[in-house]
């Protein structure tokens, strides 16, 4: 190999950092700042690569985030972009690049180890923010009626001290740019003169390739500390391909650690000519502002710096974004061969966050003494679409062999587990964790009992509707066999394929179980199906606290519904992390069915304010459903205390022992005693504390403070057979059919009726189905028609779960097709999808109440008839069918 010698700018660094450890490296640039070779990096103008971007792709580079905020940039250097030393005469280069980005209309956070270099950024961003014009750049792309502002810090990137003056409340930066300088300047020359022809002294600093190999993980760890879910994070890269075997700084990435830092995007390249690195065995793109510089020591080829624009939201579809960047070859470069382009990668977390992940950090491993990705390695090829990285944890998914196109995430934290002193506690937020977490198995249920007494549902639908329960069966008469207080988690279905560029919808389900039961892994409310056939959405699962544990009415708790502050938390973290999933925040749909659908509405009122969703399905219950709470002297938690000897007169110390006690005997001493029938019945569910569960949602709705999001609100035909005292005595002949219309008609038609006029009144638009299908599989008797519940596994598609009781038909398959379309176009657009399936939203001023569509009935998959003819009778007008 021929040796060359160093340009004098490298051999003065080289040999400057010849004898200093990796830690030692911030005072060894700090020594260099304060003397005056640091007027060797200053060009005296922002990167002409980041002016083209800003300037040419604003929508990269919008300042504010979708609700309005202005977003936050930092600008983290080793070393300095805007540092002269206090001799310099003024406009030489002292944040060129902070100011350019706050003119553009950011919050930009300049962070520097000197603070010398803060001292004269901040003299020279005080006037420059008032004259743009002073800057190398189109002045037309900037105004200054609306700019963002600037403020210097002095601390070390890799320290969390300073992160208090720039974040607060565990926010994080939308934009980080990684870049130094672009290239020297001889001492004296400032912003006004023409710079020099660049020489063999000219020669790039970017942060990555400034620190030593060793820093490398730290630095792609604190990059993602750093940065925002969603953020953007710009490097400007140089060198290119210089030898890694050769000292620094700057020091080289070889050629596979910067591709794979490029594939922490989708690989992207604007591509007008390849050829190949026959080092490295990497496609190079040549375009016309591609250049070549003079080789280090000991390199055959010549340097490449060069513009690379890569998007991070993809790694399947390598041709996403390619018209945004063709437009990158930009005036600043054409024609003037002097001006070296340089790599300047765009990457877009958390993409696929594990790929992100992967690519910084295994790019590090890669190098000799650096440590391996923390077990966050995988060795099959889809380990990257499965793993994502989150702000609680990196989680790796599974494919199963049946659903070759879906992930599922079968177990997600969204809290801490609400366990010992925090058992009857609000949900905790989570810390930022970047611990990896495999989801291949479904989480335990919270704390519930599985009943011993004779039903419906665990004689014969148990695999479909029961959680499951292990060895123990569906009547086991204890605790749940898989239940755990540690139990806050959710679930996660998606395309195989979806990544961040995906900004698919969202439905987030909240299960029922009369807010005694419920949870993820239940056989019936598994997505896996649907969305292996769609492949156009995400369905989103969760736990959350029930009975005792998620509703305790005890004394001396400032919070009694537990239970919804779990299921706010978990759409929280949902809101805050979904894009890395595929998802987009924007687009969720709240849904839940009974119990869970209760709670829906119970949302739309606690948060009318503040939703977090752009719509509401509400399956089988509202607000407006009879809540039965009576335990308003707060007696039976005193009760179920007194068991165990925990029924002190302090409200704390009753609190403390029952904490002592275990979930478990809390749980079975409450089932045994319904069981057993015993008086006065216990009964743990939400309580009116007229803050998350009110005593009157009419006066709140009329009062406007209910979210004004479109809403579908649906009915079973007959939900009360399955619900009425189980007939065992006569199953043939079925309940009294009498006692079966009062109670569809007062828990939950009319409920429902009530509930779509108090939102008419507020012009919120309501969509309404009547799920009326009956089927060999689901049905084992026909006195119960469409049962309560029964149209779960016609919309999640998992209805052949039941073929033990009878073969499934071609028409229930179509008609679960037909549900799940129509709920698909509602979470795509819930103000106008439905309508383009011809699906109206009722209308109360219209003495046919509008149209409901009714599933499953007369042979149809779907047909729409009058409401009137369903909500008829809770104005006293016509009889209701049950079996239409």
């Amino acid at each position: 190999m021929s040796e060359a010698p160093n340009p004098p700018v490298q051999g003065r660094l080289i040999s400057h950092f010849a004898d200093r450890r990796a830690e030692d490296q911030g005072s060894g640039w700090s020594a260099l700042w304060d003397s005056n070779e640091s007027v060797l990096w200053d060009r005296g103008s922002p990167s002409i690569a980041l002016v083209d971007v800003v300037e040419q792709q604003q929508d990269v580079f919008f300042p504010y985030t979708r609700d309005g905020r202005r977003k936050k940039a930092l600008v983290p250097v080793i070393l300095s972009p805007f540092h002269q030393p206090v001799s310099r005469p003024e406009g030489c280069g002292r944040g060129y690049d902070p100011v350019m980005l706050a003119l553009h209309g950011f919050d930009v956070y300049g962070l520097d180890i000197s603070t010398t270099g803060v001292s004269e950024a901040t003299k020279y961003a005080t006037s420059e923010m008032q004259s743009p014009q002073g800057y190398n750049f189109s002045a037309g792309a900037v105004t200054t009626s609306d700019v963002g502002s600037v403020k210097f810090i002095a601390g070390d990137f890799f320290s969390s001290e300073w992160e208090s003056q720039a974040l607060q409340d565990g926010d994080k930066f939308d934009l980080i740019y990684d870049y130094t300088v672009y290239y020297p300047r001889p001492p004296g020359l400032c912003a006004t003169e023409q710079p020099p022809k660049l020489s063999n002294e000219a020669h790039n600093q970017q942060f990555l390739c400034a620190l030593h190999p060793d820093l490398r993980r730290k630095w792609a760890e604190r990059m993602s500390q750093l940065l925002h879910p969603g953020g953007l994070l710009v490097c400007l890269e140089f060198p290119m391909y210089k030898d890694t075997s050769l000292p620094g700084p700057p020091w080289g990435l070889n050629g596979v650690h910067w591709d794979l830092l490029a594939r922490g995007g989708d690989g992207i390249t604007n591509i007008t000519k390849e050829e190949e690195d026959e080092d490295s065995g990497i496609q190079l793109s040549n375009p016309a502002w591609l250049s070549e510089q003079t080789p280090y020591s000991g390199s055959t080829k010549p340097e490449l710096l060069r513009l690379r624009l890569v998007g991070a939201e993809s790694f399947a579809i390598p041709s996403l974004r390619h018209a945004e960047y063709l437009t990158m070859s930009g005036s600043h470069y054409k024609g003037d061969s002097s001006i070296p382009a340089a790599g300047l990668h765009f990457i877009i977390p958390p993409v696929n966050i594990m790929r992100l992940a992967s690519g910084f950090l295994a790019l590090t491993c890669l190098v000799p003494g650096i440590l391996a990705t923390a077990g966050l390695e995988s060795s099959d090829a889809n380990g990257d679409s499965l793993t994502v990285r989150t702000r609680t944890g990196v989680y790796t998914g599974v494919v199963e062999d049946q659903y070759p196109n879906t992930r599922i995430f079968k177990s997600i934290a969204f809290a801490e587990p609400p366990v010992a002193s925090r058992r009857w506690l609000p949900p905790a937020k989570l810390p930022n964790s970047t611990t990896h977490h495999t989801t291949y198995h479904y989480p335990p249920s919270c704390p519930q009992f599985v009943s011993s007494a004779t039903s419906l549902w665990n004689q014969y639908l148990g695999p479909g509707d029961e959680i499951y329960n292990g060895n123990q069966g569906y009547s086991s008469g204890l605790v749940g066999e898989a239940t755990s207080e540690d139990c806050l988690y959710l679930a996660i279905w998606t395309p195989a394929n979806a990544t961040t560029a995906s900004k698919l919808p969202v439905l987030f389900f909240m299960t029922g179980g009369a807010f005694t039961t419920g949870g993820i892994n239940i056989g019936w409310q598994k997505p896996t199906n649907w969305v292996e056939r769609t492949q156009e959405h995400i369905v989103v699962t969760i736990n959350y606290r029930v009975n005792i544990f998620g509703w305790p009415n005890a004394r001396g708790l400032k919070e009694q519904n537990l239970g919804i502050m779990d299921q706010r938390a978990a759409l929280e973290w949902v809101y805050e992390n979904i894009e890395q999933f595929g998802g987009d925040r924007y687009k969720i749909v709240q849904w839940g069915q009974s119990a869970g659908s209760q709670s829906v509405d119970f949302h739309s009122y606690a948060y009318h304010d503040n939703p977090l969703v752009r719509g509401y399905f509400m399956q089988s219950g509202t607000a407006l459903k009879s809540l039965g709470f009576s335990d308003y002297d707060q007696t039976n938690f005193t009760f179920v205390a007194k068991q165990f000897n925990c029924d002190f007169p302090n409200p704390a110390a009753e609190l403390e022992c029952m904490r002592q006690i275990p979930f478990a005997q809390i749980s079975n001493f409450i089932g045994q005693y319904s069981d057993n029938g015993t008086e006065p019945a216990l009964s743990f569910s939400v309580v009116p504390d007229e803050r998350l569960i009110f005593s009157d949602y009419p006066a709140r709705s009329a009062a406007g403070k209910v979210a004004h999001r479109p809403a579908i609100i649906s009915n079973c035909a007959n939900e009360y057979a399955s619900l009425i005292t189980y007939p065992v005595n006569n199953l043939t002949a079925g309940p009294d059919p009498d006692a079966v219309l009062e109670g569809d008609l007062t828990d939950w038609i009319c409920p429902t009726a009530n509930s779509t006029l108090l939102r008419n009144q507020q012009n919120i638009p309501v969509y309404r189905y009547q799920n009326a299908g009956q089927y060999p599989n689901l049905n084992p008797f026909r006195w119960l028609g469409a049962y309560h519940a029964s149209d779960l596994p016609m919309n999640f598609g998992t209805y052949p779960i039941q073929e033990y009781l009878g073969n499934s038909t071609t028409f229930e398959a179509e008609v679960s097709r037909t549900m799940q379309d129509h709920i698909l176009a509602f979470l795509k657009d819930p103000l106008n999808g439905p309508q383009s399936l011809g699906w109206q939203p009722v209308n109360s001023s219209l003495v046919s109440g509008g149209k409901v569509l009714r599933f499953g009935a007369d042979g149809k998959a779907v047909q729409q008839v009058d409401r009137v003819e369903i909500d008829g009778p809770c104005r006293g007008i016509g009889q209701y069918n049950q079996f239409p």
